[in-house]
């Protein structure tokens, strides 16, 4: 009796667990480089009956050159190389925009725009990541009336985001979506030759 009861307490916290998942959550922000009292992201969920607001620093949406560099250095660059490499390889390059695709998808977007720039430590990897970031930037440029821009920075190291819009989703969607992607084998072998690539 007493196992019966736990199986059916376990099925009610699984049940309850699903219901709270499929209620949708909404996501509204701007961000601002210039204007730093205009940086927040305020998160609705609940049918609107839960608002949280979250205030964004200056620091948290750029990143500067001394602090690339010293990530640069408490990084490990063979990690950085296998993972540049992995980028590189066709299958894996297909199953993670597969992911950022069924993701982007399974969102309801209003009034999004995205102005991103990107740059690395040293300019030679900036190019090779965009290479690679590059075809994908230009095919998002400007999809159902939503503009996403994404630029290299070859002369400053950091990411600086200009954006504003509302985005929302049904979590439980979004959880599927991301569980598909744990089990894929192509994610574990890239993990794996990135770990031994980092020497631990």
């Amino acid at each position: 009796m007493t196992e019966y009861s736990v199986l059916n307490g376990i099925s009610w916290f699984l049940l309850f667990l699903v219901v709270l998942l499929l209620i949708p959550i909404s996501l509204s922000f701007k961000f601002d480089q210039h204007r730093t009292y205009h940086n927040e992201i305020i998160l609705h969920w609940f049918f609107d009956l839960v608002k949280v607001r979250i205030p964004l620093q200056q620091e948290t949406l750029s990143t500067n050159a001394n602090k690339f560099k010293q990530s640069k250095k408490t990084a490990a660059k063979n990690r950085d190389k296998i993972a540049f490499k992995l980028l590189l390889e066709r299958r894996f390059r297909h199953r993670l925009w597969s992911f950022i695709s069924d993701v982007w998808h399974s969102i309801s977007k209003q009034d999004v725009k995205f102005h991103i720039k990107a740059g690395l430590d040293d300019p030679a990897d900036t190019g090779r990541l965009w290479a690679i970031i590059g075809p994908a930037s230009t095919a998002i440029a400007h999809v159902h009336h939503h503009a996403v821009i994404i630029e290299p920075d070859f002369i400053n190291a950091g990411l600086e985001i200009d954006g504003r819009g509302s985005l929302s989703c049904i979590p439980l969607q979004v959880v599927f979506i991301t569980v598909r992607l744990f089990f894929s084998p192509i994610l574990w072998q890239g993990l794996r030759k990135i770990h031994k690539g980092s020497g631990s």
